[in-house]
């Protein structure tokens, strides 16, 4: 079963940034669904609470189960700010030893908020051998002027799995932020990538 439980995330000395969130609710996967999905939101932070959550894009059944858990976040007091997040359904028919990319259609006209960084490209995070978890791994990303991911953080940890989406999101690419004049400049992002057990389909009988 996957957890939806909060989980509280331990701030280390590393605590640079205030995009990161204190404690997180795992996006459920949703039941009998066997293909994965992307949904890019944006959450509108007031005084450490999410006061709304606006789907950029995604489809459903993710893009209600995102909007649900993103909810609930919570981030310290001081915060107010608008942050993206990319929740990254991860296929469970997807065993793979190597990882598979796969291209996104960034928002635009009035969905896109120019001042923040969208992905374009997305890496499937390999599903680690031996590993037998499922859940969310969260993780915050810095992204430099050109759309390159320069830095990952770890901010909720899943073993292995973490460890994996990690690996993966270092070659993720993006539309950069940009500032007022249009100048593409670094920003930061979270992302989630939820696992679910692999599905291993038996062979068609002969």
């Amino acid at each position: 079963m996957v957890r939806t439980m909060e989980h509280v995330i331990l701030l280390g000395l590393l605590l640079l940034s205030g995009m990161r969130p204190v404690s997180v609710v795992d996006p459920a996967y949703p039941p009998n669904v066997l293909a994965g999905g992307t949904v890019i939101a944006t959450l509108s932070v007031n005084k450490g609470s999410v006061e709304g959550v606006t789907i950029v894009s995604g489809d459903e059944p993710f893009a209600g189960s995102v909007m649900a858990a993103l909810k609930a976040w919570r981030f310290s007091p001081d915060v107010g700010a608008r942050i993206p997040v990319v929740v990254y359904f991860r296929s469970p028919n997807l065993i793979t030893t190597s990882p598979v990319a796969q291209m996104i259609d960034p928002p635009h006209g009035s969905r896109r908020d120019r001042t923040l960084a969208y992905p374009v490209k997305v890496v499937d995070p390999v599903y680690p051998p031996n590993a037998l978890g499922q859940g969310g791994a969260v993780v915050r990303l810095e992204i430099d002027q050109s759309g390159k991911v320069t830095r990952v953080d770890p901010l909720k940890t899943s073993g292995a799995l973490t460890e994996s989406f990690a690996n993966a999101a270092r070659e993720w690419r993006f539309l950069p932020a940009e500032d007022g004049k249009g100048h593409p400049v670094p920003s930061e992002a979270l992302a989630v990538c939820v696992y679910r057990f692999p599905v291993v389909t038996p062979p068609a009988p002969r």
